[in-house]
């Protein structure tokens, strides 16, 4: 007990002495501050041997701020040294006093330093450094400011010059930086207003180690937020490859990690409405497009890896003209191999819509003339689900990729020799050796331009697909396929070989038809192998009936169709029924109960029986030409028998009623008979006669 008394009398007297000597201390530095004007000159040689420049002040006090001694410099004025002009200038400057240290050695060393009213200029220089113009000659960071202790620039204003901007600067009002320096680490924080911006706020937050004046010289974290911002103001001037933003508003928060002055890893919200974005070509005098935009938002995360870098972004949001995307993420990733060259890209998006993104690229013009004008022409269009796309290749090599998605409602136009399609969907899934693709569409629209005068409208498709490749060629092949439209339903199979290299495609195509519309033919003509007036002969040919059946087979290549040569084998034949066939518009149509026609090669072949034509009884006829692309006639051949005043009834319905009329006026005429016609019907523009042979055998006249 008498132990522990002794202790507690101990500790009371050493606290009581050290209080007397905080007191004591605190009363000789209260008695010395308001004489530290009287070492004016002293403190001002020592700050301008730290800054390494001459200064000038115009008064200079000292106090105590709470139990911490502070010199107050007012209207400080750092000197060129050999002009004398004023490089900076500052209202306030207000610093701690470490005063045993400046009595003992007259050097004036901060512990703390508060400046106020500053007006700087900040450059940052393409390799990364930042400056404060007019430190010195070099235009270097000052150190004393990244010395131990803290630094503050409070109600300030500062002019930052980026190499991307170099016509004017960017101006920020109002700017508050505090950092606080312990040996290599330093933490900075920096609240401002960017001028004439309307920004609500901009914050940011940097903890890191290094010397801020050197290349490659910094490790840390970083933190950056923003209120609202005006970006077409903020980046005004501000160009990146060609690209700009001259409206906008929007806000941002990016969390980052810094290793030798490079991020490597970048996370972070961005936020942009009502804006609009322009894009001018590498040519000065080309014109700027410019795109609207409502509204995109997002987070992301970009990190550095050892070989590479890969993206996220999750909750991205393009609203371009009022309908907005879903939330949708998208993952990038790069990697690549320096020793060998090799290289793989992926990418994948739960979400993409090909509309938007075609009226992205083409609305910035951001591919070069020619692509542009190609992308533009087919217009892409529809929606992408659940999209994988990868590459990889070394040096060069193939390269090898692969894809997976399904898609709805897709389409492009029909450009020069290739087809357009509209709300196609499906499923695909392979890669650059094989895969495979399921299309089930309803109300598909197909449209071949240079081949088919009109869309090819299909109430239902659907197939299964798969491609391969070998060393000589590319194989597509479909075992089944289903095709119904008003007009006619189909079954087909093809396989279809793509030479690698020299060398013909190759179709084996069979197709099965059924349940159609013999009146809707003209609707699927491929008008571009065959003449106008051939042309104008089949659409007005079959003027109703239904077909039954038939069949098509096209076996060869492509190149040589219609296989004149017999380099393959083109044949379509189709059964009809309740046909009314016009073999020419100036002559009586014929009405039958089956037809059967057949295309061979470049050939056409009409038969049919137990049809009428006028009242009279068909026993048989034939429509034939062997080339349609080369024969001058389409030759149609009539017999029929009935009664003389229905072969009458059909003469004065033809182009020979004129020759017969004056007679039949006078003359009547009974009896049966039986007539054969021919009719050579001109399928070349150079012809317009129709050659007409025939005999009539009366009986009972």
């Amino acid at each position: 007990m008498i132990e522990t008394t002794r202790i507690v009398y101990s500790l009371r007297a050493a606290l009581v002495v050290l209080l007397l000597m905080l007191a004591l201390g605190i009363s000789a530095v209260r008695l010395f501050l308001p004489q530290i004007d009287h070492y004016k000159t002293r403190i001002v040689s020592s700050i301008s041997l730290s800054i390494g420049k001459p200064i000038e002040i115009d008064n200079m006090k000292g106090s105590m701020n709470g139990f911490r001694p502070e010199v107050v410099i007012s209207g400080l004025r750092i000197l060129d040294p050999d002009s004398r002009k004023t490089l900076l200038r500052f209202e306030q400057l207000r610093a701690g006093l470490n005063l045993t240290e400046f009595l003992l050695t007259g050097r004036f060393q901060p512990r703390w330093v508060t400046i106020r009213g500053a007006k700087l200029s900040i450059r940052r220089t393409d390799d990364g450094r930042i400056s404060i113009v007019g430190m010195d000659s070099g235009g270097e960071m000052p150190k004393w400011i990244f010395g131990d202790g803290q630094f503050e620039l409070l109600e300030s204003e500062v002019d930052l010059q980026h190499p991307g901007r170099p016509a004017s600067p960017y101006h920020f009002s109002s700017v508050d930086i505090r950092l606080l320096n312990a040996g290599d680490g330093h933490k900075v924080a920096i609240d401002l207003e960017v001028s004439g911006a309307h920004a609500e706020a901009f914050s940011m937050r940097i903890d890191y180690a290094g010397d801020i004046s050197m290349p490659n010289c910094c490790s840390g974290r970083i933190y950056l937020r923003t209120g609202r911002l005006d970006f077409g103001k903020l980046l005004e001037g501000f160009s990146l490859n060609g690209y700009s933003v001259p409206a906008g508003k929007g806000s941002f928060r990016f969390w980052g990690t810094v290793k030798k002055s490079a991020v490597v890893d970048l996370a972070g919200e961005v936020v942009f409405r009502q804006g609009r974005l322009a894009h001018r070509g590498p040519d000065s005098d080309s014109e700027s497009a410019e795109l609207g935009l409502s509204e995109t938002s997002a987070w992301f995360l970009w990190q550095e890896l050892e070989d590479g870098w890969s993206l996220s972004v999750r909750r991205f949001l393009l609203n371009l003209n009022g309908k907005a995307w879903p939330r949708t993420d998208f993952d990038f990733g790069y990697r690549a191999q320096v020793a060998d060259g090799s290289f793989q890209k992926t990418f994948s998006a739960s979400y993409l819509n090909l509309t938007d993104i075609n009226r992205v690229v083409v609305g910035l013009r951001m591919l070069p003339g020619q692509h542009h004008e190609t992308l533009q022409a087919f217009a892409p269009q529809g929606d992408v689900f659940d999209l994988t796309l990868g590459i990889s290749g070394s040096g060069n090599t193939d390269h090898p990729w692969s894809v997976c998605g399904r898609f709805e409602e897709m389409g492009f136009n029909s450009r020069g020799s290739y087809p357009g399609v509209k709300n196609l969907s499906g499923t695909v899934c392979g890669n650059s050796d094989s895969g495979s693709f399921q299309v089930i569409s309803g109300k598909t629209e197909i449209t071949w331009l240079s081949e088919i005068r009109w869309p090819i409208r299909l109430e239902r498709i659907k197939g299964d697909f798969r491609w391969k490749r070998d060393e000589s060629e590319w194989s597509l092949i479909s075992d089944r396929m289903g095709l119904a439209s008003p007009d006619i339903s189909a079954q087909a199979r093809m396989a279809l070989s793509l030479p690698r290299g020299e060398g013909e495609p190759f179709l084996d195509l069979q197709v099965a038809f059924e349940n159609g519309n013999v009146a809707a033919s003209y609707k699927y003509l491929p008008v571009n192998t065959m003449t106008e007036s051939l042309v104008d002969w089949l659409d007005s040919a079959f003027q109703s009936g239904k077909l039954t059946e038939g069949a098509m087979l096209l076996r060869g290549p492509l190149s040589a169709f219609p296989f004149r040569a017999g380099e393959g084998v083109f044949e379509t034949l189709f059964h009809t029924k309740d046909v009314v066939l016009s073999y020419h518009p100036d002559w009586p149509s014929i009405t039958t109960d089956e037809l059967e026609v057949r295309f061979f090669q470049a050939g056409i072949s009409i038969q049919g029986s137990d049809a009428t034509v006028s009242g009279m009884s068909v026993s048989g006829f034939r429509v034939n030409a062997r080339d349609l692309g080369f024969d001058e006639y389409l030759v149609a051949e009539i017999s029929a028998e009935g009664q003389i005043s229905q072969s009458l009834e059909f003469v004065m319905n033809t182009p020979l009623a004129p020759l017969y009329k004056p007679l039949l006026d006078y003359v009547t005429i009974v009896g049966s008979n039986r007539v054969t016609l021919r009719l050579d019907v001109p399928i070349i523009e150079e012809l317009d006669d129709v050659l007409v042979k025939g005999t009539v055998d009366l009986e009972k006249v």
